[in-house]
């Protein structure tokens, strides 16, 4: 039967075992960054495959049979076991003797070896044999991020604590630990960023827990000892000696300080740092306006680009000591507000080219923050609705209760005043009607109120006005997404199975269309390397780096047997066309396709579709 579950079905059991068998379905949704609705849907497959049952507590693995059918998942769980077991050895192991200690053959044991070595060649390490024995090969920074690496996948970041690192680290008090970083931060005036709190501690316990084990790091170039953050690696450093009677080296010192960089604030933070330039701002100021440009964006950012240049200067201190942080928010963004995250993704380039940089996903996702701020704080908001309240001005009714309205809603609403006794109609065009008189207008929601206005009426006001603002935005939407598809740029075919055939496929389509220039396709491949464009191993939405498209236009591809993708397989590719004067009506479509395919059941229907229309009536319900 384990050979029936699905990956993601796999992460769920998974996440369930971390959580000792019960979690909470929003608690297992967050983690597996998908709706409660998709978690529904695999949690009832599971339940059929009776691996699962649920309360009104939420979800719980099945004792039973559940262990024979979570075979496969305990075979990954004693590869972990294995290499955690070969980085926190100092020396070479017999194999033997490493057989018998986890009670396999030990031709099993060089089985696991054998994946074991795949692994870590991704980190820069290996496995090196010597008359019987086996070691991990490589520096000590890439096995420390590869112990890193393995706690993340084990343990997402809003599961992880304390109790769970503790276990991870045997012969080690971690909560001292925790303590002794956290006490040295705040005893030099400083504090930890909220946003890079758990990244820095745990790579603070995993380098003092390497220490512990007398693991230590050969000396960092550069190290600047006037630094602050070289003067909180030094505390840190002192208690921990003072605290465990262990030896720290200056190598270890200035590893310390290489985490600290970029990730420790003062509380008064608008001061920056004594080596911040202004000059420096005024460079962010203008890629800043190249890349907005480049996206035919219209957004005041002057008053928050003090803010993004500060978290920028972080960022290369960040990089410049190869420690970045390790978060959840690029996965969010790049879901919820796609269009942002690629505006991101544009920016976090030009930085690299600037500034001599690498940028990896997870500060993408920090940008997109800035980004989205900026762009949702500076743009026009056309969101607005026209209500005509009917009133008298007796004891001030009128005036009472357009105060309370435009108290809650004044940035989206066009209040029209109207006495009950006037035959003057408004001649704007009104989206619905508040009245203290009873009243039927044909073809305009009524609103009946009291002249007091209570707490129950402006709850049905509010629920009104946010329903008919998301039916007028759905409205629009549609209708813009309905004019992106055409029946000629639709296409079924199971002999595209990578993504260079499917991009090429699709983006020959669209220059033989007239849609686009033959530069489109190179654009579409450069766009890729910068970050993937695939969600969730199901689907994916390249685009190009350009906007000079006659026509916003989405090409479809579906492939149900799979289209390769990187490390992944999709079955559904969505290649979109941008025309620049259509960008600010895309963002908005982009955003809200991203959302829609994220439903699993609506996403198995899209992949069933046989025709433009159909796809298009699915994607829009």
């Amino acid at each position: 039967m384990s050979n029936t579950l699905s990956e993601r079905q796999k992460k769920i059991l998974q996440l369930l075992m971390k959580c000792h068998g019960r979690a909470s379905g929003k608690l297992l949704a967050e983690n597996m960054n998908i709706s409660l609705r998709t978690l529904t849907s695999e949690m009832a497959e599971l339940k059929r495959m009776a691996l699962v049952d649920s309360d009104n507590a939420g979800y719980k693995i099945i004792d039973d049979e559940s262990s024979l059918q979570l075979m496969a998942l305990e075979d990954t769980d004693l590869r972990q076991k294995i290499l955690r077991r070969l980085l926190n050895a100092n020396q070479a192991i017999d194999v033997d003797e490493l057989a018998d200690e986890f009670y396999v053959s030990t031709s099993s044991l060089r089985n696991k070896l054998k994946e074991i070595n795949k692994l870590i060649c991704e980190n820069d390490l290996q496995l090196i044999y010597a008359h019987n024995t086996v070691r991990i090969e490589g520096t000590e920074l890439n096995k420390r991020f590869m112990i890193r690496k393995m706690i993340y996948a084990d343990f997402p970041s809003r599961m992880m604590n304390i109790d769970n690192l503790a276990d991870y680290f045997h012969d080690m008090d971690i909560s001292s630990l925790y303590t002794i970083v956290l006490s040295s931060v705040e005893a030099n005036g400083y504090y930890i960023q909220d946003a890079y709190s758990s990244s820095l501690s745990l790579n603070l316990i995993i380098g003092l827990y390497r220490i512990s084990q007398d693991i230590h790091t050969p000396k960092l170039k550069d190290v600047d000892t006037d630094s602050i953050e070289y003067k909180l690696a030094s505390e840190v450093c002192h208690r921990y000696t003072k605290h465990f009677n262990k030896t720290v080296t200056e190598g270890d010192i200035a590893y310390i300080t290489s985490l600290f960089c970029g990730q420790v604030v003062h509380p008064n933070r608008q001061q920056p740092y004594d080596s911040y330039d202004f000059e420096f701002e005024t460079k962010i100021s203008s890629i800043l306006a190249t890349t907005f440009e480049k996206y035919m964006l219209e957004v005041d950012y002057a008053s928050m680009v003090h803010n993004l240049s500060l978290h920028i200067f972080d960022l290369i201190k960040r990089s410049n000591s190869n420690n970045f942080v390790s978060t959840q928010i690029h996965s969010t963004m790049k879901q919820k507000c796609p269009f942002i995250y690629d505006v991101a993704v544009s920016l976090a380039k030009q930085l690299e080219e600037v500034f001599h940089i690498t940028i990896p996903d997870d500060e993408i996702g920090f940008l997109s923050v800035h980004i989205g701020f900026i762009i949702e704080n500076s743009m026009d908001n056309d969101q607005y609705i026209d209500i005509l309240l009917i009133a008298n001005h007796y004891q001030g009714i009128a005036e009472h209760i357009q105060n309370k309205l435009l108290e809650r809603h004044k940035d989206i609403l066009r209040l029209h005043v109207m006495d009950p006794a006037s035959n003057v109609v408004p001649k704007q065009n009104i989206d619905f009607v508040i009245s203290t008189v009873p009243l039927e207008i044909i073809g305009k929601q009524i609103i009946n109120i009291s002249p007091f206005f209570d707490v129950v009426e402006r709850a049905q006001v509010d629920e009104a006005i946010a329903k008919y603002l998301k039916e007028k935005k759905l409205r629009r939407n549609n209708v813009f997404l309905t004019s992106c598809f055409n029946p000629a740029l639709f296409f079924i075919d199971e002999t595209i199975t990578t993504k260079q055939e499917a991009i090429q496929f699709l983006g020959q389509k669209m220059v033989d269309f007239g849609i686009v220039q033959q530069s489109f396709i190179d654009s579409v491949f450069e766009r890729e390397k910068l970050s993937p464009t695939c969600f969730f191993d199901a689907f994916a939405i390249p685009h190009a780096l350009t906007m000079d498209a006659k026509k916003t236009i989405i090409s479809v591809l579906i492939n149900e047997k799979g289209i390769q993708w990187d490390d992944t397989q999709i079955k559904l590719c969505l290649l979109i066309a941008i025309q620049k004067e259509n960008i600010l009506e895309f963002s908005n479509v982009y955003n809200n396709t991203v959302y829609a395919l994220c439903d699993y059941e609506r996403l198995n229907r899209l992949f069933k579709c046989t025709t433009s229309a159909e796809f298009v009536n699915i994607l829009k319900q």
